[in-house]
């Protein structure tokens, strides 16, 4: 069986806002999470570099308005 993980401490107070306790926190475009294991990191890392390709191909088609010099800059 699985350990069993503590549950959340209440959220903080800090002045009058109420800032509650999450398992992942990002900084500086890295997703850190509460044992530094980089899973949740590496997700959004792979999802990005997926979408990427999805995202130009659009400029990239056949049909589009971009000239042939900036469609080569944009696949290189």
């Amino acid at each position: 069986m699985g350990t069993r993980r503590p549950p959340l401490p209440d959220p903080l107070q800090i002045h009058d806002t109420f800032v509650r306790w999450t398992s992942a926190v990002r900084y500086t475009d890295l997703v850190l999470d509460s044992q530094f294991l980089y899973i949740q990191h590496l997700h959004t890392v792979a999802n990005k570099a997926t979408a990427f390709p999805c995202n130009i191909f659009p400029l990239l088609a056949r049909n589009s308005t971009l000239t042939q010099s900036n469609n080569l800059t944009l696949y290189k």
